[in-house]
């Protein structure tokens, strides 16, 4: 076929050459003689009914020919006045690379035609007036040559096209002989024998990949017959594996005869295996229905019925074939008391065209007449007119939930209770300190509202002075998990409230918290005030009373056991000398008389060092460490700051008595035989230090001083006095022995 002007050409096949006539040749010629084209134009009309001449006789039509033009032959002369014919020839052959060229010439010769038909030309006539006629028949084979070209091109590019149509299918094709043996496999089908592909697999059968070999066999005979076959199998792979596939098979045929077959295989493993875990995910969803307790529904709301339905049946105690598969049957199993609500809440649901989802918690009736609370979730979907359709969903019996929603409700109704009802202060704060809850009481000591301790942290009410005390115990609770501590709360008014705290450190919703709670020790303060005021008095009372008795020993029984010591004497002179046994009696008397002086003596001046009031205290230490290491046989080694200022007689008193309770322990408790005793001043305090290399402290023996049972009494009054006068005393184990330290600041105006 030959094309209109503007279309590509159509192909022409032998079928079609006697149709040429019909259809409009479009000819370009190109020749400067006028009478050569009329006699060229006059053969062609002769041989084609409907052929149309465009005729080039100067260089302006051929450009524009050239920019514009569509033609389905062209005919040019080679002796052009302004070019020749090969030239021609190849400036069509570059614009129309399938258009036929035909060279009509009366001046070329054998050489210009030999190097024409080497460069393609169709073909080539001499110009004499016997070859007029032989021009429009070479026109005829020329096109149908060409379309000859066309068509088998087409046909090479459809093959090449199926070729990799076949070559780059995900599906395995392969074909086979009439015997089987493989003539060729794509990628795709060697890839199922052997996942890297290398075999090609040509010339092995088919029936060495076949699972079951007799089975091909029967699909042969079947191909045969039918000339096509489609079904399902199981093939083999290299490693010996068999896979499940889908095929198709269909016979070749060449010249009507049966050469071969295509197959095509698809692995059909995946799909098989998504089938068994379908089935497997179904019967979990069953148990998991069924284990949970869970029933689900799909109602289609048109016809009331259901489409699917699980186990809401059994939730309520009903087989499935007791109860209808109906959405009034489902509705009817409502509580009647709850009926209309879910009801109402059902109709404005399907009413509101934007809403999908349903959710209300209600009561069902059991079969055994008892009530279950259940939980419903639900979607709705919608038509085109927005009418509900379809309303599937779950439901949950949630009565174990409830009961124990009511259980923690009336727990945390009595612990509201019991919190608003104690004397305590109650607090609960994250680990920023923000406060999480506290009880009423918080509010009524501090004087702020609700919102206002929302805002406020516990170093808010802390007293400025104990704030950061209080920071490193808080530290310490959330390092080591619980701890008590004393503070002050600062009231909104401004007063301050001696509290008690016991915190601990919990786990909240996942956070770490402190729980604590703050008694208040007003009462508990102000006894420990009168407690210590009275301690003081007893004290200073007992130091008057062993003054008073010193000086009485002193001044009344030395004296009077003086006299008697001269009257023995006197008595001694004045025996007869055969009064032996007289004289020995008076003697022992005397020595008796003189020992009970001399403990007098250091009794009274343990009762009252007279030396503390004289010489102050460094001349009373150093002469109490020289006589107490006379008597015990303990080496006390002392270190006295010779340029200690005298102190209040109070404060001298105070750590004169320290110096002779820890030194007294030193001899009845360490087994230690040194001592050593500093007396010093460090900066503004005085310092008073007692250290042993005895045994050190025992269990029952501790710092009476921080309200632990079983210490002393002794060492009871050593923390009573440092407290009377302001200064501070610690007892603590010296790695070996025990340390004893005093010190309080000394008074400007004695310093």
């Amino acid at each position: 076929m030959l094309s209109r002007r503007g279309e590509k050409p159509a192909m022409m096949t032998s079928s079609a050459v006697s149709e040429q006539s019909q259809q409009l040749l479009r000819v370009i010629m190109v020749d400067d003689n006028p009478d050569d084209r009329l006699l060229v134009i006059r053969d062609l009309r002769r041989q084609f009914e409907h052929v149309e001449v465009e005729q080039i006789p100067a260089p302006a039509e051929w450009k524009r020919a050239l920019e514009h033009g569509h033609y389905d032959l062209l005919i040019t002369d080679y002796d052009l006045r302004w070019t020749n014919g090969l030239i021609i020839f190849n400036q069509a052959r570059e614009r129309w690379p399938d258009l036929p060229v035909i060279m009509f010439t009366g001046t070329g010769s054998e050489e210009i035609a030999v190097e024409a038909m080497k460069a393609g030309l169709d073909d080539y006539i001499i110009k004499k007036p016997e070859h007029f006629g032989r021009l429009s028949a070479s026109a005829r084979v020329v096109l149908e040559k060409r379309q000859q070209q066309r068509a088998l091109r087409a046909a090479e590019k459809e093959l090449q096209i199926r070729n990799m149509a076949v070559e780059s299918s995900i599906t395995g094709i392969c074909f086979f002989d009439m015997e089987g043996v493989i003539t060729h496999a794509n990628p795709a089908f060697r890839r199922m024998w052997d996942p890297s592909g290398r075999d090609d697999l040509v010339g092995m059968s088919i029936r060495q990949l076949s699972a079951r070999p007799a089975r091909i066999d029967d699909i042969m005979t079947q191909v045969r017959s039918h000339d096509a076959w489609q079904g399902g199998g199981y093939l083999r792979r290299r490693d010996g594996s068999e896979y499940p596939v889908i095929a198709t098979a269909a016979i070749i045929r060449s010249e009507g005869k049966p050469v071969g077959v295509v197959a095509t295989m698809f692995d059909i493993s995946g799909e098989k295996r998504a089938e068994a875990e379908a089935r497997e995910n179904a019967a979990r969803l069953r148990m998991a229905v069924h284990a949970g307790n869970v029933g689900l529904w799909d109602w289609d709301l048109l016809s009331g019925k259901s489409l699917f339905t699980l186990n809401w049946k059994p939730q309520l105690g009903y087989r499935e074939s007791e109860l209808g598969d109906t959405f009034e049957v489902w509705r009817e199993r409502i509580h009647p008391e709850d009926r209309d609500s879910v009801w109402t809440d059902l109709d404005k649901c399907f009413a509101d065209g934007a809403v999908e989802h349903f959710r209300s918690e209600c009561r069902m009736v059991h079969k055994d007449g008892s009530v279950r609370w259940i939980l419903i979730n639900a979607s709705v979907s919608r038509d085109a007119d927005g009418r509900p359709v379809r309303f599937r969903g779950s439901q949950l019996d949630i009565t174990d939930i409830k009961t124990t929603e009511e259980i923690v409700r009336s727990e945390r109704d009595f612990s509201d209770a019991v919190l608003r009802g104690m004397p305590a202060l109650l607090f609960c704060n994250d680990e920023h300190l923000r406060p999480l809850r506290w009880n009423t009481n918080v509010e009524k000591v501090t004087g702020y509202s609700g919102a206002e301790l929302s805002r406020m942290t516990p170093l808010d009410f802390a007293a400025p002075d104990q704030r950061e005390r209080i920071e490193q115990v808080v530290q310490r609770i959330f390092k080591e998990g619980q701890g008590s501590f004393e503070a002050d709360i600062v009231t909104r008014d401004g007063r301050r409230i001696p509290y008690f705290f016991n915190v601990f450190l919990s786990m909240i919703g996942g956070r770490r918290c402190l729980i604590g709670i703050g008694l208040d020790i007003s009462e508990r303060k102000k006894a420990e005030a009168q407690l210590r005021e009275l301690s003081v008095r007893l004290i200073r009372a007992q130091d008057e009373e062993r003054r008073r008795i010193a000086r009485e020993l002193h001044d009344a029984t030395s004296q009077n056991l003086a006299t008697l010591n001269m009257n023995l004497a006197l008595l001694e002179g004045a025996l007869p000398e055969d009064a032996a046994q007289a004289a020995r009696m008076v003697i022992e008397c005397q020595d008796r008389t003189d020992l009970c002086a001399r403990e007098i003596r250091t009794v009274s001046y343990l009762l009252h060092p007279p030396l503390l009031e004289v010489f102050g205290l460094g001349r009373a230490c150093r002469e109490y460490c020289s006589g107490l290491s006379r008597r015990s046989g303990i080496d006390i080694q002392l270190d006295l700051d010779e340029g200690l200022p005298r102190l209040d007689g109070d404060v001298e008193l105070a750590l004169f008595r320290i110096l002779q309770e820890a030194l007294a322990n030193v001899y009845r408790h360490s087994g230690s035989k040194v001592a050593h005793v500093r007396l010093c001043r460090e900066q503004d305090r005085v310092l008073l230090e007692i250290r042993d290399e005895g045994r050190g402290l025992r269990g029952d023996r501790i710092d009476a001083g921080h309200g632990r049972p079983g210490s002393g009494v002794g060492i009871a009054g050593m923390f009573e006095r440092m407290r009377s006068i302001g200064g501070k005393l610690e007892i603590r184990e010296g790695l070996p022995g025990v340390i004893v330290r005093a010190s309080l600041p000394i008074p400007k105006r004695e310093s």
